[in-house]
């Protein structure tokens, strides 16, 4: 987005006159961008189809506020959806040509789309580009239906877009919204929702992650995209959700120990062994909204321990979450690259050392074919090393594998505090916990990302603000006060970023959000 006349979106109720400020406030997607959605899906399918039968797989974008790359070692992690993300508009093939996969596809929502086509029986080659995400869905999904013997044959011809436009490779998970949404679409169109439980969704999303794209993630992301609930803090166990899915014979699931295993908050009696094997993918505690009038809420689709009792569990309505005590500004720096071309992989190496010099200085060690974690290292074994390394100079880890260890376990525990804090209403401390989330001991960012976390941080109205995605690029997070607290945070924000960096500021637009839900599909009975 280039910087020049106020830019008011489609969903917005409000709009800055500073230049890059824009709000999605309003329900998302609203009714002008699915009209606009459905005239080019049925001009794609050479309108073959009629405007009842395009439907609309949404994933949103998400925020950690706490719990960065953490995941990917089995740690506790705390985010939520956007009101704001990736929509499909499609429909499903027709029996003469079934197994057609045809997509449309623009990066800033102008210009030429671009287009791809394949047959669902396709032999998937890699690529570079948003096809391989595309490629890959279809490739893992056929593979997990072929596992349990279900029929998985049928194509769509959809076209997508992201609202706001042009914010892919922004540190706001698109790619992972873009993967769910394709899985929704595929699972969809092949009368597999209930086969394809939404943990499944999460598992085969991070697999093409992993496989097609080289990016060693944990389920943060897909995690928030999938189970987000709006208003609620989507609290992911994510040692737990690797014990539920290891294979029985995989030593993993009785060999690990792990402070994501065992972690217990203030007031959590619920949160037990068989709570968690139950429930991985949980809302800790239950759907906790801050208030406010003071304590919290809780949703009365949720029991005390965050299981689901009823179905609409997730369709709080298009206004759900507009009435929470904090807005959400996303600050974009203007610099986008992906993560395979970062550090990303390098740190998830480096955790995975640290763990395994820390299990073998404990005497435990590592069992054969296991992938050390963090998550195994118990916080009494890391204590232990910790202090042997400050008072006598023993060498358990090198400098640089100290810090990622740090950050593990610092981390781990902001999220228990931060999870305290969310259930008794308190975001002025919550606040202070994500400005306290730094990434010192994981050594990521960059200069103009770390004047935009101070920039951010300190300004009026801001409760907290920390990097958001992996934090190579991107951008950064804030809550901070909501209704013209918020603008006036952003507009102030994006003036003195443009002051240091006018030549990034104008494709550094400053959003301000709310919370928002989960993947949905929007037929047309729901619109």
């Amino acid at each position: 987005m280039g910087r020049g006349a106020p830019a008011e979106t489609e969903a917005d109720d409000a709009f800055s006159p500073v230049r890059g400020v824009v709000t999605c406030l309003g329900p998302h997607p609203s009714a002008n961008f699915r009209r606009h959605l459905r005239e080019r899906c049925l001009a794609l399918a050479g309108h073959r189809g009629s405007e009842e039968q395009v439907r609309f797989s949404c994933a949103p974008y998400r925020v950690c506020p706490l719990g960065a790359h953490i995941d990917h070692q089995g740690g506790t992690v705390a985010g939520f959806a956007l009101n704001m993300g990736i929509c499909i508009a499609y429909i499903p093939s027709p029996k003469d040509d079934r197994g057609e996969i045809k997509l449309a596809a623009t990066r800033d929502g102008e210009g030429e789309p671009s287009t791809f086509e394949m047959h669902v029986t396709d032999d998937p080659e890699p690529s570079d580009d948003w096809t391989a995400f595309v490629r890959g869905v279809v490739h893992v999904v056929r593979g997990w239906a072929s596992e349990k013997g279900v029929r998985c044959d049928a194509g769509f011809t959809g076209v997508i877009s992201g609202f706001p436009a042009g914010l892919e490779g922004g540190g706001i998970s698109s790619s992972a919204a873009l993967t769910v949404a394709l899985i929704h679409a595929f699972r969809d169109a092949n009368n597999l929702t209930s086969f394809i439980r939404r943990e499944d969704v999460v598992r085969l999303a991070q697999r093409v992650e992993h496989e097609w794209r080289g990016v060693r993630c944990g389920i943060l992301d897909q995690g928030c995209v999938v189970m987000s609930k709006p208003g609620a803090l989507t609290v992911l166990d994510c040692a737990e959700y690797q014990r539920r899915f290891a294979k029985a014979d995989d030593p993993t699931t009785s060999t690990s120990r792990g402070t994501g295993a065992t972690l217990r908050w203030s007031g959590s009696d619920d949160t037990d062994e068989e709570t968690s094997a139950q429930n991985p993918l949980r809302w800790f505690g239950g759907d906790w909204t801050p208030s406010r009038h003071g304590p919290s809420r809780i949703d009365p689709n949720v029991d005390e321990s965050g299981r689901e009792v009823s179905k609409d569990f997730w369709d709080d309505g298009p206004d759900a979450g507009s009435d929470l005590p904090f807005a959400v500004v996303l600050a974009f720096s203007g610099i986008r690259k992906p993560l395979t071309r970062t550090g990303y992989n390098d740190r998830v190496d480096e955790c995975q050392r640290a763990a395994r010099l820390l299990l073998d200085a404990s005497g435990r060690g590592v069992p054969r074919d296991v992938t050390p974690l963090l998550h195994m290292v118990t916080r009494e074994e890391w204590t232990a090393a910790r202090d042997a390394m400050e008072m006598t100079s023993a060498e358990i880890l090198p400098a640089n594998l100290a810090r990622r260890a740090r950050h593990f376990f610092e981390e781990n525990q902001r999220v228990a505090n931060g999870v305290r804090a969310w259930r008794d209403g308190d975001v002025a401390s919550f606040g202070a916990l994500v400005n306290a989330s730094s990434v010192e001991n994981y050594e990521c960012g960059c200069e103009q990302i770390t004047a935009l976390w101070k920039i951010a941080k300190n300004a009026a109205g801001v409760f907290g603000a920390r990097f958001s995605g992996a934090g190579f690029r991107g951008c950064v997070m804030a809550l901070c006060e909501p209704g013209r607290a918020a603008m006036d945070a952003a507009e102030s924000i994006a003036g003195e970023y443009a002051r240091l960096y006018p030549d990034l500021a104008a494709d550094a637009p400053v959003i301000v959000t709310r919370p928002g839900r989960g993947a949905f599909i929007l037929r047309n009975e729901d619109q």
